[in-house]
């Protein structure tokens, strides 16, 4: 159950993530977008690591899964929002 929790944590982190660095290039800032692009490859990596090493394992990848959904409809709704 431990690792179900870890990668549903390191998904919604990887997600975080990613918005840092589309917000980062938007910004004037090149130091901003090295950090932010630094810390994304990080957590993309440490994810790509967690779902090779249980790939075998029905449940965290249904874990992965159901955080992408829940991103996905989280980020609809705020986007429907005036």
């Amino acid at each position: 159950m431990e690792e179900f929790f870890k990668i549903i944590g390191l998904t919604i982190l990887q997600n975080a993530s990613f918005t840092l660095v589309s917000r980062a290039r938007n910004s004037n800032s090149i130091l901003y977008n090295a950090i932010a692009s630094i810390l994304s490859n990080g957590i993309w990596l440490l994810v790509l690591k967690n779902v090779i090493t249980n790939f075998d394992k029905p449940s965290l990848m249904f874990a992965k899964l159901l955080q992408w959904l829940m991103k996905a409809t989280y980020t609809i709704r705020i986007s429907w929002k005036d």
